[in-house]
């Protein structure tokens, strides 16, 4: 049987330009199917900061239709956690909700908190609900509360693919449900980190995030092999990989990140190759590690995903560190001088 195209979602650069720019890379095999963003909106907050000014609703309006003009379709983000101090009015965020739905349109919604789940479904019980990342589904048992809202994609945790057994179990079950799961394939955050729930929650209360950026800095630089542990990134010679596990959603992440940086990865995905620093596909935030990125081949992932999948007693770490110095000795990985 013919296997359908593989689906990519990305975030929106809010420019009808840069829509046109990024649907121009999509081959037979791999399509984009969302754009995804946020607006500066009362009531919400969202899973990361987006650079640069956000259009008004009026204009994303129009940005949103020509999403829907060129057969593609937009998710908004209502996927912050609930504020650690005070207090949201339901009947305020009951009116942010109205405004996306009825004069935006997006055709479906973000959400990480069973609150917001629940507004959602008791205002447009058929809208389209995708999970974030943010809710941290990594296993069966994570995923069953949110299985009464019907999610149509739920975006996993970021460690699962890098973890087989799970990752294998959840693939069957979401197939069985009809549930397509999402699969972050460019965000650098460090395997098992264990500052992401602190920094979700301080992006959730509108907070300075720059910390915790730092603090995955200074573990890369103490430990290089983190460059090819990162939890969420897949290299695009490996998405075949996860393809024929039975995974067709994946996503771009970015919204931090310039346009540049966007239409580059959209490319190197989409078009399933990439001649070049493996790391400036890396989504990594932190300005001066950006500016200071390892030299990392292609060849330093050869075999990588492979081996941890075919053998189910290796675990992630271990097996990184092992082709970090092998790479390091074979010249195909080059680590930033300390």
């Amino acid at each position: 049987m013919k296997r359908l195209p593989s689906l990519y979602s990305i975030p929106l650069k809010w420019d009808v330009s840069f829509v046109d720019k990024i649907l121009e890379y999509e081959t037979a095999k791999r399509r984009i199917s969302y754009f995804y963003g946020c607006l500066d909106l009362e009531g919400f907050t969202h899973g990361r900061k987006q650079k640069g000014d956000h259009p008004g609703l009026k204009e994303a309006k129009k940005i949103v239709d020509h999403i829907h003009h060129r057969d593609r379709k937009f998710k908004y983000l209502l996927n912050g956690l609930e504020p650690s101090y005070g207090t949201v009015d339901d009947e305020e965020r009951k009116k942010q909700i109205k405004i996306i739905h009825d004069q935006l349109q997006p055709d479906a919604v973000v959400c990480s908190t069973e609150k917001t789940l629940t507004l959602v479904r008791e205002l447009y019980p058929d809208w389209e609900i995708h999970l974030s990342t943010i809710s941290r589904v990594k296993s069966l048992e994570e995923l069953q509360p949110y299985l009464a809202y019907h999610p149509k994609i739920v975006v996993a945790q970021h460690d699962l693919p890098k973890e087989p057994v799970a990752l294998i179990q959840i693939v069957r079950f979401c197939k069985q449900q009809d549930i397509a799961l999402e699969i972050m394939v460019t965000d650098g955050c460090i395997y098992q980190c264990p500052w992401m729930k602190n920094h979700y929650q301080t992006l959730s209360d509108g907070l300075d995030d720059r910390t915790f950026h730092q603090r995955c800095a200074e573990e890369r630089r103490k430990h290089p092999a983190q460059w090819l542990a990162s939890a969420s990134f897949i290299r695009p010679a490996d998405i075949s990989f996860y393809e024929d596990l039975g995974i067709s959603n994946f996503k771009l992440t970015g919204r931090g990140q310039r346009r540049d940086y966007l239409v580059r990865v959209a490319q190197a995905y989409l078009q399933g190759v990439f001649e070049g620093n493996v790391a400036e596909l890396m989504d990594v935030e932190n300005s001066s590690e950006k500016s200071t990125l390892p030299v990392i081949d292609e060849q330093a992932f050869d075999g990588l995903i492979q081996e941890l999948f075919q053998d189910k007693s290796k675990r992630w770490i271990p097996l990184v560190n092992q082709y970090f110095l092998r790479a390091v000795k074979e010249g195909t990985v080059k680590p930033t001088d300390a």
